[in-house]
């Protein structure tokens, strides 16, 4: 239940039907839903959580040639 309860806040849920379009006659190509009426689609992402993510993936890049050029260095100059 944890994982679908997780899948279903980050979803945007498709439009709600009433009663009147249930009872309609789907034989018809005319009253069948379209694709986008029916697609489940992602909520989108947050930009302040978007430009955090990017901001500590470069101070994590930026740690990693720090740890590489200092290691490398004891290995070739101790």
């Amino acid at each position: 239940m944890t994982l679908y309860k997780k899948i279903e806040s980050l979803i945007e849920h498709p439009v709600s039907y009433e009663d009147s379009y249930l009872q309609k006659d789907l034989d018809k190509i005319e009253d069948l839903p379209t694709l986008d009426q029916m697609a489940l689609k992602p909520k989108p992402n947050d930009k302040q959580q978007i430009t955090l993510f990017r901001i500590l993936s470069m101070l994590s890049l930026v740690f990693c040639l720090f740890v590489l050029t200092t290691e490398a260095t004891v290995i070739y100059d101790p």
